[in-house]
């Protein structure tokens, strides 16, 4: 771990990191909070599910427009203007349950508000780290990232339902409030590399909607990030069937606490990797490509073994292998894809990104829907396991673009 230690001592990653870390935890504060509330006011799943989908329209509208904003202005400023902006917007809804005036409208306005900051956040903070850290770093600190969100995911929803038996929703969504504040106020004090830009001049008199088209097609055009795209949206929509999670454990006859279980085993899967990877001992050792090959293969049969399985606890052992893969994949991809693409377009290609996956997610889900009518939960996960082996033609079409750029870039040295 001694690696970690010393990019903590990287005082702009370290106030990143931490403001992160605070806000992180008080979202899950204020969406069990918010879930308790609905629960008992409305007691219908639809209106969650409303909510979930007003909390993705914005991605998929705005995705580009937000990376755009990434590559052109300072990251740290758009970071600290949307953390503040998340903490405002959660004030006013605390300040409206504290008035005991609150009704699920305010709940619909405040997940489109935040997922219309997020949608800027996202892309902010991707192209935010690899300018704050070295890239011989940039595994160690994706990692870190990543165990910052996987601690709270773990950590967050025990302490928010003492909060909210003990204290109220009212309180919890102060909390929330109150860390998105601290975390902009934490970020204020980064000091953000300036970009270095190239055809300023050329582009000065651009208007903004032409600069989102030439920079969406500079984007796919670059192999790297074509099948970067590529792998997180197919990666993401076969994953969706474990949102059904809840019928295997109905089928395994172990009831809430043993979906509660199997949930659990998927998050220490993902905070296990995230501490392991970028340690001194595993970076001396790291091979990304062969890594990446491994995740894939292990996140498909552990899907099919989860999908198959009759036994409780080989099906926890599946879910903590999918959370190893999946953590896995997507630190190692990211640290790939933030090394080999231009910074410059960094922003816009998280925004194509994101934008694939938020509308390839509600699509998953659909179907998923769908099809569990028609056939068995266990049958879809069987099937989603055996196409995301497909994914490996795509993880060697990237790992083969990286390889290309690299040899191209030691022939530049070498010339």
């Amino acid at each position: 771990m001694k690696k970690k230690h010393l990019l903590f001592r990287n005082k702009n990653f370290f106030l990143l990191w931490s403001g992160q870390l605070i806000s992180n935890i008080g979202t899950i504060f204020y969406r069990i909070a918010y879930m308790w509330w609905i629960t008992r006011a409305s007691g219908s799943p639809l209106i969650v599910s409303q909510i979930v989908l007003l909390s993705i329209l914005p991605g998929i509208f705005f995705g580009m427009i937000a990376g755009k904003f990434s590559d052109k202005f300072n990251q740290k400023w758009i970071i600290v203007i949307t953390d503040l902006l998340q903490g405002l917007v959660i004030l006013w809804i605390t300040i409206v349950a504290f008035r005991r005036k609150l009704h699920l409208y305010h709940f619909y306005i405040t997940a489109m508000l935040s997922s219309l900051l997020i949608s800027f956040f996202r892309p902010a903070i991707f192209t935010a780290i690899p300018r704050l850290v070295a890239k011989e770093d940039l595994v160690v600190a994706n990692s870190l990232h990543s165990l910052s969100k996987n601690f709270s995911n773990i950590l967050g929803p025990a302490l928010s339902g003492i909060i909210v038996a003990t204290l109220g929703v009212e309180i919890a969504f102060l909390i929330n409030a109150l860390s998105f504040l601290i975390s902009a106020f934490a970020e204020l004090f980064i000091q953000m590399p300036e970009s270095q830009r190239k055809h300023k001049e050329e582009k000065k008199n651009k208007s903004f909607i032409a600069d989102i088209k030439e920079s969406f097609v500079q984007v796919l055009n670059i192999p790297i990030a074509r099948y970067g795209i590529i792998i997180f949206g197919m990666v993401n929509f076969l994953l969706t069937p474990l949102n059904l999670i809840t019928f295997v454990a109905e089928k395994l006859n172990v009831g809430a606490n043993g979906y509660g279980i199997l949930q659990t085993s998927e998050g220490i899967g993902l905070m296990g990797i995230s501490m392991i990877l970028g340690t001194e001992f595993v970076k001396k050792r790291l091979k990304p490509g062969r890594m990446n090959v491994l995740a894939i293969s292990l996140l498909a049969g552990s899907i099919i073994i989860v999908g198959l399985s009759n036994i409780f606890i080989l099906t926890c052992l599946a879910q903590l292998l999918i959370g190893i893969a999946v953590g896995m994949a997507a630190i190692l991809l990211n640290s790939s894809l933030q090394t080999h693409i231009d910074k410059e377009c960094l922003g816009m290609f998280v925004g194509i990104r994101n934008m694939v996956m938020d509308f390839l997610m509600p699509l998953g889900l659909l179907l998923n829907g769908f099809f569990a009518n028609l056939y068995s939960v266990n049958l879809i996960l069987v099937v989603s396991g055996i196409l995301m082996f497909s994914n490996l033609v795509w993880i060697l079409k990237f790992n083969g673009a990286i390889s290309k750029k690299e040899s191209q870039n030691v022939d530049t040295i070498e010339a």
